[in-house]
């Protein structure tokens, strides 16, 4: 930090002179700033034309359109040292640039929606449509699973697996809780039911009475 800079905190903190102080203390913290975010458009746009213009390029001729129109900007800012008429004139294009870009994201994001639904449903459909082999054994199946499941001893991971295996069970066994209550008796984790399971004769549970507990019994 510039000895001058240190010079305004120590006297703006102690209040001494501040009329005189914060005004030098904010051109200089303004020239700073000036100078890392240069720095970083540097840093960061080679990277980004780098990019566009081996990845993006060819494959959309709009990238060709934005790369032209951010270089003009960028060339003129470096070169002809505007003023401030001439920056707001650039920022204003700038962000009709941006807003061009961000369209053209939402557009993008929307498709990969669509694909990604269907890929989830093609992949629960596909098995109709290939030569079905031999089921291995179901208990090599569960251990698989449940090795899958706990393989790590963090917690956060061991959930996520189970949401995912979560997932992959058909959307008629999540919305009937009947249909898996055997499997989730018999769970690794060792999931009881609700207590408020109905005992009706719909239920696929008896309930019995034991020292003034309840139990429910498949």
């Amino acid at each position: 930090m510039d000895i001058s800079i240190k010079k305004c905190i120590k006297e703006i903190n102690k209040n001494h002179n501040v009329d005189e102080f914060l005004p030098k203390y904010v051109k200089g913290s303004m020239h700073y700033n000036k100078s890392y975010a240069c720095y970083r458009l540097a840093l960061e746009y080679f990277m980004f034309y780098e990019t566009v213009s081996e990845e993006l390029a060819s494959a959309a001729s709009s990238a060709n359109d934005t790369l032209a129109v951010l270089n003009g900007i960028i060339r003129e800012f470096f070169e002809k040292n505007p003023g401030d008429s001439e920056c707001k004139d650039m920022a204003g294009r700038l962000l009709v640039l941006r807003e061009e870009v961000k369209d053209q994201v939402q557009v993008l994001a929307a498709y990969l929606d669509c694909f990604i639904i269907y890929e989830y449903i093609f992949n629960r459909i596909q098995y109709r449509f290939d030569e079905m082999g031999e089921m291995p054994d179901d208990n090599e199946f569960i251990q698989k699973v449940i090795s899958y499941v706990f393989a790590s001893e963090d917690n956060t991971v061991v959930n996520e697996n189970i949401r995912f295996m979560i997932e992959q069970l058909p959307m008629a066994m999540l919305l009937n809780p009947a249909r898996t209550a055997p499997y989730r008796k018999d769970s690794p984790t060792g999931a009881s039911p609700p207590a408020s399971t109905p005992s009706g004769n719909n239920s696929p549970y008896r309930v019995s009475v034991s020292h003034g507990q309840k139990k429910y019994t498949p």
